[in-house]
């Protein structure tokens, strides 16, 4: 079974500890040392993480991965588009998408991003969990790309009356509501409303912004999808 702990989740840095009994992988890494390795603890040592998974290069998820490799000799997986685009070129990159017991699946998203990745982990024991933020619209096939999830994170970045309401320049609003910005909490009402698999027992809501969101309301929107089509589902919140 694979176990799935969002470390912190937001607009200002991102981390998500995904685990077997045997395999350890750090999901992003969007935070220095002092402030991760607390939230870490309850779950394993730094030393003890297998490899690092990075989504893409924006620095509220790679901030604090240079000096956690460099530490600790940790490789990290990747796609090609984010290798090339992070600046530091002695990062042990691994290519294999196997790692300990945990099968990595990677599936390109819409970000404005070099080569963005949402992640699907598949346990030996056939267990699935997902891992998709910064993402504008949902990728082509995605249904069929998380056939069996158990667990699924899943972007809820804002509500829209909020961001068009908030403080960010016209630009910043433009970007987080076009297709390569990132999902609305009525956007992801929508996917559960019509398309969530029924076999996602957990559904995890990330990445929420602080200025134009609120958990409370995130939540509120997600349950409510979730308790009118009947699913069995656990909705929780991961904030920063």
């Amino acid at each position: 079974m694979i176990r799935m702990h969002p470390l912190v989740s937001g607009s200002k840095a991102n981390a998500v500890f995904v685990s077997t009994d045997r395999t350890r992988l750090l999901v992003d890494c969007g935070l220095p040392s002092r402030r991760l390795y607390p939230l870490l603890s309850p779950h394993c040592s730094p030393a003890e993480i297998d490899a690092v998974v990075l989504t893409h290069e924006h620095a509220d998820h790679s901030a604090g991965i240079q000096s956690f490799a460099r530490e600790f000799n940790v490789p990290v997986f990747m796609s090609p588009g984010t290798f090339a685009a992070i600046p530091w070129r002695f990062l042990p990159r691994v290519a294999e998408s196997t790692i300990g017991d945990i099968i990595i699946y990677s599936v390109k998203v819409s970000h404005d991003a070099a080569d963005p990745r949402g992640f699907v982990f598949i346990s030996e024991d056939g267990d699935i969990v997902a891992y998709f933020v910064d993402l504008g619209v949902f990728p082509d096939d995605f249904v069929k790309q998380i056939c069996g999830v158990r667990q699924l994170m899943l972007e809820s970045n804002h509500d829209e009356d909020m961001l068009l309401a908030g403080p960010h320049h016209p630009k910043v609003k433009e970007r987080c509501l076009g297709p390569l910005g990132h999902l609305s909490n009525n956007q992801v009402a929508d996917f559960i409303a019509h398309d969530m698999p029924d076999n996602v027992e957990r559904l995890i809501l990330g990445h929420i912004s602080g200025v134009a969101n609120d958990p409370k309301l995130a939540y509120a929107v997600a349950k409510r999808a979730v308790d009118r089509r009947g699913l069995k589902c656990s909705v929780e919140v991961a904030c920063a």
